[in-house]
């Protein structure tokens, strides 16, 4: 087994492209494998040969961390968002949600106070899960502050609306890209400004007198993930190379200081309330370009959430079943960056990095305005290209469902970078 590669010959460019040519059947490679993707503005193929390519000889757990930071197993978290409700039905809402397979918690602590915030975890073991809890009091703030001890350290992230003090154990900074990614905006727009916003909120913590590796521990990254498969795989990846770039330039003493903490959320853009059960194909699709991507928390949406009428107790429940399949039955925890070395995707990787460090020493120079109006120009494709019928969703725009579905989509959320796209409720030519 150790000579496997040698006992097999290794085909020439030419004669793989005539076996390709063969199976085929008829149209040029050009005409079926090469792409030029609208949303995204970048050329790809589908195919790369060995000999187009030099491997970068990069290995996962080591710099640059393209390949991540994980080096035994590609371990993830498996996120539920806690609905609101008083503290009590909250409690018992998050502890049915950890024995149905739950390994993390994202809780808006809303309005309660500190005795009701006590109340409502009053039995979960923060020690054994991630916690991520939204804080918008000072009372809130310090309570959770209270929570981060030595046996739960870098368990607990507690996210306080324009705080920017540092808790030892604890990250405190969101960036959240899913602003850009559920707004329209494409794969480089977000990986900019998740580069832009977290050098930003990196800076304020060293002008404190942190240091970056103190600092670098503060920050986690939220990354939306839509329904572009490889692009997806491809922007996860990207964004690691080009964070470990920026941390490399205040030279950190830990070389872990490196890696990007990210979680992953599925979107809503391509989702539908009128042919629900659709979203389960396109939430399974979106959690494997993420597990494959090698993210650290992995939030998988409710098909119904964002809806009038969401029954949360079964949809949540399916979308913690997309997870744990994927992560228990398809054992896709077992191998580390199992997309490392597929020669397109790496090829897609690096295009990316390239297009995105442009538009982030860009956005560096000019602020965010010129970023947002690239991605409302962006939203504004994406309908255009749905209402022509060039972007096809089904159950959507294509093979309606014909059974009425009394559900409806709330109404649009301000995001950072104009409003949220749904393309069902959004685009008036396909409305029900």
């Amino acid at each position: 087994m150790n000579n496997i590669f040698s006992e097999f010959e290794a085909s020439t460019e030419t004669e793989w492209k005539a076996a390709l040519l063969q199976a085929l059947k008829g149209p040029s490679i050009e005409e079926v494998l090469h792409y030029s993707d609208p949303i995204e503005r970048i050329d790809y193929t589908a195919y790369v040969h060995p000999s187009h390519v030099t491997p970068s000889g990069e290995i996962p757990g080591e710099m640059s961390y393209k390949r991540g930071g994980k080096f035994k197993a590609n371990t993830f978290e498996i996120v539920a968002i806690l609905p609101s409700g008083s503290a009590t039905q909250r409690n018992k809402g998050a502890l049915e949600l950890l024995m149905k397979g739950t390994t993390s918690l994202r809780i808006d602590l809303d309005n309660h106070t500190v005795e009701e915030c006590s109340q409502l975890v009053t039995g979960i073991g923060l020690e054994f899960i991630i916690t991520t809890f939204l804080c918008h009091t000072p009372e809130q703030f310090e309570w959770v502050k209270s929570l981060s001890t030595p046996a739960n350290r870098g368990r607990i992230h507690i996210f306080y609306t324009g705080n920017t003090i540092a808790v030892d154990g604890a990250r405190t900074q969101l960036i959240d890209g899913t602003q850009v990614t559920n707004a329209g905006g494409n794969c480089t727009e977000e990986i900019a400004y998740l580069l832009h916003e977290g050098h930003r909120q990196l800076f304020q913590f060293i002008e404190q007198g942190i240091s970056i590796d103190d600092a670098a521990a503060q920050l986690k990254f939220r990354i939306g993930i839509g329904s572009n498969y490889f692009f997806q795989i491809a922007k996860i990846r990207a964004f690691r190379r080009l964070w470990s770039a920026v941390i490399s330039e205040y030279q950190p003493t830990h070389s872990c200081s490196h890696i990007a903490y990210l979680e992953a959320e599925t979107t809503s853009i391509n989702k539908s309330v009128k042919d629900p059960y659709t979203n389960l194909l396109r939430m399974t699709t979106e959690a494997l370009s993420a597990i494959t991507g090698g993210v650290d928390e992995l939030t998988v949406l409710p098909y119904d959430w964002g809806t009038r009428s969401p029954e949360l107790e079964k949809s949540q429940r399916l979308a913690t079943n997309i997870s744990l399949i994927l992560k228990e039955e398809a054992y896709l925890e077992k191998v580390v960056d199992p997309g490392g070395g597929a020669y397109a995707l790496e090829s897609l990787t690096d295009a990316l990095i390239e297009k995105s460090w442009k538009q982030f020493l860009e956005t560096e120079v000019n602020g965010l305005e010129p970023l947002k109006k690239q991605v409302t120009a962006t939203c504004a494709l994406r309908k255009t290209l749905f209402e022509e019928g060039k972007t096809t969703l089904i159950g959507v725009n294509k093979f309606k469902n014909p059974e009425k579905i009394a559900n409806e989509w709330l109404n649009t959320k301000e995001l950072v970078f104009g409003l949220e796209l749904i393309l069902e409720r959004d685009v008036t030519s396909v409305k029900a």
